[in-house]
């Protein structure tokens, strides 16, 4: 089959030996047809993302899943999720269908990878979480270590450090380690907060209620999410590109114009292993340093929430009054532990105070720490172990060796 790009290789090659053999006709009439050719169908060497131009150099290497024969992720034809009406509290069931596409994640408004899978030559771009499963992720996703001050961690070593491994907890590392998180909380007009339930299928804290959208900003994507804070705050451009990545990813709500309205409230480091979901000797957990970001958003970006089903199972709009029903009153309900930490820290205050909170005047950019509840603590979890197990400091020669043994073998270090 002739592809598009071999067409344009094709009729390039006849152009140049036409004008070579002085048939200046027919040279001409094969560039023309060159021109003609569908820019879009084949592979772009310039990317423009969340509304910023970039060029990118490709950094080729194999990843955990190239051999594994994924030709798409497994969804249903038709993905049932439950969602709520955004002008009551009235729970209902939808059916959508749900399928992930290129037109879904078209090359003008989603993030990339600066990275491609060899099992592939389609494309050497590949938008987040496209033709990928939970675990796919846990493998190639690339956390940003941290130190308890958020100091990045020796940036050229933590580019070893697979999500996997930073949320792995056992006995050699009870906390996992240390890595930098975001947290999104969407507001309507109403100043009702959309709280999600994460899907049944997620490896870390499945099916528990939390705040809108919970992820980590990422290395090697193909619009920096490494922030310095101390050089880019209040701007965060790489926290605010990782919120809008995953809203989109999440729940399909495009916040490209709406960065400017996220207002950076404050920074938790806390963990919490999973026990809920796995006993008392999971192998899961959380331990991050949280950037909580608020923005109110208007009906029209609301609306068209569709959600991941391999995400996000439900959605609702609660006021403040409502959430604390919940939390409180409500036992057969599951919380993330970050999503209680927040609120019962500051977060049902600058949620009340929700216009100062958006205009940054409940904003504060020290670091709280806090330990989890007694049900996230797993039976690895001592009392010796302090603030700074599962922290590599900046100064740790050993900090190499420890991330390198995380390393997935097939991958190619990118230096």
């Amino acid at each position: 089959m002739m592809t598009p790009r071999r067409l344009v290789s094709v009729t390039t090659a006849a152009g140049i030996t036409a004008i070579y053999q002085k048939r200046l006709y027919h040279g001409i009439v094969c560039a023309v047809v060159s021109c003609l050719i569908p820019y879009d169908s084949y592979e772009r060497p310039s990317l423009h993302v969340y509304g910023f131009s970039t060029h990118t150099t490709t950094r080729t290497r194999t990843t955990p899943f190239s051999n594994l024969g994924l030709s798409s992720r497994p969804v249903s034809s038709s993905g049932m999720f439950n969602g709520i009406n955004n002008n009551s509290n009235q729970w209902h069931t939808s059916s959508r269908s749900f399928k992930y596409n290129t037109n879904l994640y078209p090359s003008a408004g989603i993030a990339t990878r600066l990275f491609s899978s060899t099992s592939t030559s389609s494309s050497s771009f590949t938008a987040y979480g496209e033709n990928m499963n939970q675990n796919d992720m846990m493998e190639s996703d690339k956390l940003i270590l941290v130190d308890e001050n958020d100091n990045i961690v020796r940036a050229d070593d933590s580019k070893v450090c697979s999500k996997k491994a930073g949320h792995t907890f056992d006995v050699h590392t009870p906390r996992g380690i240390l890595h930098r998180a975001f947290s999104l909380f969407c507001f309507n007009q109403e100043n009702q907060l959309l709280l999600t339930q994460r899907a049944d299928s997620k490896i870390t804290f499945p099916s528990v209620w939390t705040n809108t959208a919970c992820s980590h900003p990422l290395q090697d994507m193909a619009l920096d999410e490494v922030d310095d804070f101390s050089k880019v705050y209040p701007r965060l451009p790489g926290i605010k590109r990782a919120a809008v990545r995953k809203a989109r990813h999440e729940l399909g709500l495009d916040l490209r114009q709406h960065v400017e309205a996220m207002q950076f409230v404050s920074r938790f480091h806390y963990w919490a292993a999973d026990v809920q979901t796995h006993g008392p000797d999971t192998p899961w957990g959380e331990h991050e340093v949280d950037y909580i970001l608020f923005v109110k958003l208007p009906q029209e970006v609301l609306s068209s929430v569709s959600l991941n089903p391999e995400e996000v199972s439900n959605i609702r709009y609660v006021s403040i009054d409502e959430l604390k029903d919940m939390m409180y009153h409500q036992p057969d309900l599951t919380w993330s532990p970050w999503f209680v930490g927040i609120m019962e820290r500051g977060g049902f205050d600058w949620w009340d105070d929700l216009d100062a909170t958006l205009k940054g005047t409940n904003t504060n950019t020290d670091i709280q720490f806090f330990d989890p509840l007694p049900d996230h603590v797993a039976s690895y979890n001592l009392d010796t172990h302090t603030r700074t197990t599962g922290v590599l400091s900046v100064r740790s020669q050993s900090a190499a060796e420890k991330l390198a043994s995380t390393e997935p073998k097939n991958w190619v270090r990118i230096t």
